[in-house]
């Protein structure tokens, strides 16, 4: 994996040499050769790149970031892995169902959240698991990453359909907001 040296937030999630241990090794376990995967919550494109690089070229990466930040830094990060073809880009939220939501972008910290009912934030996109899906016609799908900050649990509900269709493995990061 090609790091973004430039950028902060790469820099300090990849220090130890890995971003989350424990997911790494669940993408490399669950994850093969020419496998689809849906990267919700893609942040700068850690998981992404591991993602491509193991499904290859006959894989599909599905990521999606809302952080105008953070997407900026994955486009980027897509293409010195030259993964462009392996990966689809998505500046979007997903949730429950499609929508406009608030979005709330904590820059220092790092923790960007769609916050329901909350009069701060941007205004963005929302659409959901389902939708992508159906939308890309993806006809097959092996592994679901879910890291939020928040509405975990939305973004599961707008994705049943799919979850009970193809049985995905699915690892969600539980937040405590």
């Amino acid at each position: 994996v090609k790091p973004h040296y430039k950028n902060y937030r790469w820099l300090q999630r990849s220090s130890q040499g890995y971003h989350e241990y424990v997911l790494e090794k669940v993408m490399q376990c669950v994850l093969d050769k020419d496998d689809i995967y849906i990267d919700v919550g893609s942040q700068v494109g850690m998981t992404v790149t591991l993602g491509a690089n193991i499904v290859g070229s006959g894989g599909r990466v599905i990521a999606i970031e809302p952080d105008l930040y953070n997407f900026s830094i994955l486009k980027h990060v897509v293409k010195i892995n030259k993964s462009s073809n392996i990966v689809d880009l998505n500046n979007v939220a997903i949730g429950k169902e499609i929508g406009i939501e608030k979005f709330l972008n904590e820059t220092l910290s790092g923790v960007n959240r769609v916050g329901e009912g909350s009069e701060e934030g941007v205004e963005i996109p929302v659409t959901t698991i389902d939708h992508i899906v159906e939308s890309k016609s993806i006809n097959e799908l092996s592994f679901i990453k879910i890291d939020v900050d928040g509405p975990d649990l939305d973004v599961a509900v707008g994705g049943i359909e799919t979850i009970k269709k193809y049985h995905p493995v699915i690892a969600i990061e539980v937040s405590m907001y």
